[in-house]
């Protein structure tokens, strides 16, 4: 991933990923049906909706692998030689998506408890921030820094995503761990620029721009939520109170007809 075009395919899989849940659920907040639990209508409790982003994150997963391990097979005049195995670094990375997507599957197809893709997450993200650490390790100056930040931002996200298997009714803890894979993925395309002649970050700039983009996404989801947010609590409780209205009027002239039947006898 020492090119422009190694860190964009990876940044493209975390934003079109993150992007996508993140919208079903700003669609099903608009769409809540009064009294209704929003963390029941998220994209995971679509099973049928579920599988199918699944097969295609597992296809993709797979082709990035393909894709990484040819270039190393083929690459003769690399440091490896032709080895299929020479970019493992970056196949782990895919490999450990492809078994989140897998566990996808199976959680669609309910052979898996609910909340187990979260906790496969939790397992991917906690590789990733040990690939992204040893990655940084091996960089200088800014560019270590942007990578250990990149780790770092993995290391969060493996936690939030465990909040989130622990607490399946936090709908915050769900979207925070979504708004952490979009940050790894706006991060990853700064680190690919980072990566071009004459566009680099100097040490100064890097945290900078790292909170830009989390102040940025931040604002974005938080415009996006004040647009489809309603209040149903109030409306919940006017219709429970209907209910309960209607009941004591039935109640009420249960009894009175029971105590004119008394008085006729």
């Amino acid at each position: 991933m020492g090119t422009f075009q190694g860190h964009v395919l990876p940044a493209a899989f975390f934003i079109g990923f993150s992007a996508l849940f993140l919208c079903h659920t700003l669609y099903q907040a608009y769409h809540l049906p009064p009294g209704a639990c929003l963390s029941d209508h998220v994209l995971d409790r679509k099973p049928s909706q579920f599988r199918k982003i699944a097969i295609f994150g597992l296809v993709a997963t797979v082709i990035g692998i393909l894709y990484e391990g040819l270039n190393g097979l083929f690459d003769i005049n690399g440091d490896h030689g032709s080895n299929f195995f020479a970019n493992i670094t970056h196949e782990v990375l895919y490999i450990a998506f492809s078994f989140v997507t897998m566990i996808m599957i199976m959680e669609s197809n309910r052979r898996v408890p609910q909340n187990s893709t979260r906790l496969a997450l939790c397992v991917a993200f906690l590789v990733e921030y040990i690939l992204w650490y040893g990655h940084a390790l091996m960089k200088y100056g800014a560019n270590l820094k942007v990578h250990v930040l990149l780790a770092q931002t993995c290391l969060v996200s493996s936690v939030v995503f465990l909040v989130a298997a622990t607490y399946p009714k936090s709908v915050t803890a769900y979207v925070a761990g979504l708004c952490l894979m979009l940050l790894q993925g706006t991060w990853l395309i700064q680190a690919g620029i980072n990566e071009l002649d004459g566009r680099d970050l100097n040490m100064h700039q890097v945290d900078s721009f790292f909170c830009l983009h989390i102040l940025a996404i931040v604002f974005v989801v938080s415009i996006a939520t004040a647009c489809v947010y309603t209040d149903t609590t109030g409306e919940g409780d006017i219709l429970r109170a209907e209910k309960g209205g209607e009941q004591y009027e039935q109640v009420t002239v249960c009894t009175a007809v029971e105590s004119e039947d008394e008085e006729s006898a």
